[in-house]
């Protein structure tokens, strides 16, 4: 996650593999990011 800016990636496909499982959290930080720069 970048300090700056309220953007971060990965390097594979988190809807894919390892399993959705696994990235749940990526998802769930991402739409705490559009909750907290929404307004």
């Amino acid at each position: 996650m970048m300090k700056d800016y309220p953007v971060f990636s990965t390097q594979y496909h988190p809807e894919e593999a390892p399993g959705t499982h696994d990235s749940h959290y990526l998802f769930g930080r991402f739409i705490d990011n559009i909750l907290l720069y929404k307004s």
